[in-house]
């Protein structure tokens, strides 16, 4: 057994032999049909893969139509809300003028008031009060609507006393005040503030207020747009934008003014020069007047040909200086009003460029919180030939104020010159030097004002030669103010005074001096009096003594009422209000 099991191995191992012989020969007999029997395998694996990828075109073509299907019906459900929507406005709207009309009918029937003082005013009178109170906020309309029958009926009688859209009310308020307002055009006040206690609101509920203002676009006019913060801002302005678009107004707006706002203070954070405020990709109006308050950039695509006055107030939160380079591209602009403690972008003292540019329709110029320097500057960079007004309040030394004047009196067509000099201690180390060009842009004035007719200068600080010299340059000055110049005498006013009256210059018509203590006895200038036909004086020690007086009058008139009142009340009185 052991012996046939050991030579059973070796036949096994020969018989795979003899069979890998055989199968080699046959290959070698007949090598092309064993190419050919491959290929048709090859072929047959290629049908298949055809016949896989055709039943993939098939499944994915199915997935596309569906997925198609799917996006249409999903649309079909966006309009249908959409729709939804704005029906629910609109329903909004049309039951908010029902009920204006039914109150209407409801005040003519129903019984007169009891006879008090408010409801004996005269018609005319309580709807001087509609008028005077009534542009402030919209709350004032819902207290003076509620005071009795007659001034209800008055106030529904005025639409103006409704052109107040405010979003610290509910949306529907917005459809009840835009209702009464008739077709006037209204004021839209939007401020987001979830820090701001009057506005602390979700974003939710202004939203909503939002869509239903938009509905009136149309009929917009002043915008306020205000909020805590820049993220804020971003998302209110964004919100109101798409609002716009969605409500179906057609855009830009052309509205009489824009207002936005930054409230200072209210929110804190780290801010840089790249965040965003909503306006970069889409700006809805178009105004006639533009108010930017804690904003650091202005909206490019406000600049239009038809913006008439820009105002810039209250300065970034941060350190970013304001590009004030873009005031360039408003051609027609008409008043400039720039209120901030900030340095303007493009005026570097130090920039060795001779490139000019022209506001050629700029008639009116106010500045407040400027450096002189940075005033030398814009006068340098930019040619102002319709300039009329200029209204300056400076902040810096008296030599610094007199340099802005005298680039002020380069033979501008001014009639109307005021100065004033505040006295905020980080201006007097801002003496940086100009360039180059702008010293002798200063140095190569020659000061004349040939259309001047009026000359306001407050705490400048002039001295009589100083101020000689700048109305020697005012041939047709005739009004001159004082206010706070302690440097001024009566010897240097006089000589002023009568050397216009004599020569060929205008002689003073008007003369106003506030504070100056060189003038507190009329006696010393009344040959002034006498040659000037309207003098204004204001005497700080008479004021104070009036105003002692008027006090202690006033101190004691109380004191006679208070005893008066106290003196009438019955016990019933005292308990109404809870003596």
């Amino acid at each position: 057994m052991d012996l046939a099991a050991d030579d059973s191995v070796p036949l096994a191992y020969h018989s795979v032999l003899l069979a890998e012989l055989a199968l080699a020969t046959a290959e070698t007999e007949d090598p092309a049909q064993t190419v050919a029997s491959r290929y048709t395998a090859a072929q047959e694996r290629h049908r298949d893969a055809e016949r896989a990828v055709e039943a993939a075109t098939r499944t994915l073509k199915l997935a596309r139509d569906e997925l198609r299907l799917a996006e249409r019906a999903l649309e079909r459900i966006r309009v249908l809300h959409e729709q939804h929507d704005g029906a629910q406005i609109i329903k909004s709207s049309v039951e908010a003028r029902i009920e204006f009309a039914q109150e209407r009918l409801r005040l003519y029937t129903r019984e007169q008031d009891v006879l008090s003082l408010a409801g004996s005013l005269p018609g005319e009178i309580v709807t001087q009060i509609f008028d005077h109170t009534g542009a402030n906020r919209a709350s004032n309309a819902i207290r003076l609507s509620h005071v009795n029958r007659r001034w209800r009926n008055l106030a529904l009688s005025t639409p103006s006393f409704w052109a107040n859209l405010d979003s610290l009310y509910e949306p529907g308020a917005a459809h009840v005040f835009a209702a009464r307002a008739g077709q006037l055009p209204l004021n839209v006040f939007m401020i987001y503030g979830p820090d701001l206690p009057s506005y602390d609101r979700p974003y939710d509920k202004f939203s909503a207020f939002v869509a239903v203002a938009a509905h009136y676009g149309h009929r917009w006019s002043r915008i306020h747009i205000g909020a805590c913060s820049r993220y804020s801002f971003k998302s209110a302005f964004t919100c109101i934008t798409d609002a716009l678009e969605d409500s179906g107004a057609t855009l830009p707006l052309s509205v009489a003014s824009v207002s936005l706002q930054i409230i200072p203070g209210s929110a804190s954070g780290d801010y840089s020069a790249r965040d965003k405020l909503g306006f970069e990709s889409a700006w809805p109006f178009q105004a006639r007047e533009v108010i930017l308050s804690g904003l650091p950039r202005v909206p490019a695509a406000c600049l239009v040909p038809g913006l008439l006055r820009l105002e810039l107030r209250d300065g970034p939160i941060t350190n970013e200086r304001f590009d004030m380079a873009m005031l360039l591209k408003a051609p027609n602009l008409e008043m400039l009003v720039v209120d901030m403690y900030n340095q303007m972008s493009f005026l570097e003292r130090k920039a060795d460029t001779e490139i000019m540019h022209t506001m050629p329709c700029l008639q009116t110029l106010r500045t407040n919180g400027l450096y002189p320097a940075d005033i030398v500057c814009l006068m340098f960079r930019i040619r102002m030939p319709a300039l009329r007004h200029v209204d300056l309040t400076l902040t810096g030394t008296c030599a610094d104020v007199l340099v802005a004047i005298k680039v002020a009196m380069r033979g501008t067509p001014i009639e109307d010159l005021r100065i004033r000099r505040t006295m905020h201690l980080e201006a007097f180390g801002d003496n940086q030097p100009f360039s180059p060009h702008i010293e002798t842009f200063v140095a190569n004035i020659t000061p004349s004002l040939p259309m001047l007719t009026r000359l306001s200068l407050e705490n400048v600080q002039l001295d009589d030669g100083a101020l000689k010299g700048l109305t020697a340059a005012m041939p047709r000055l005739d009004t001159l103010h004082l206010s706070m110049e302690e440097n001024i005498t009566v010897d240097g006013l006089r000589d002023i005074v009568l050397e216009r009256f004599q020569s060929n210059a205008t002689a003073i018509q008007c003369l106003q001096i506030v504070c100056s203590p060189h003038f507190n006895d009329a006696g010393d200038w009344a040959d002034i009096l006498e040659l000037v036909p309207q003098v204004i004086w204001f005497n700080d020690d008479e004021e104070e003594e009036h105003a002692d007086q008027e006090d202690a009058e006033a101190s004691d008139a109380e004191s006679e009422t208070d005893s008066e009142i106290d003196a009438v009340l019955d016990e019933e009185e005292k308990a109404f209000i809870g003596c």
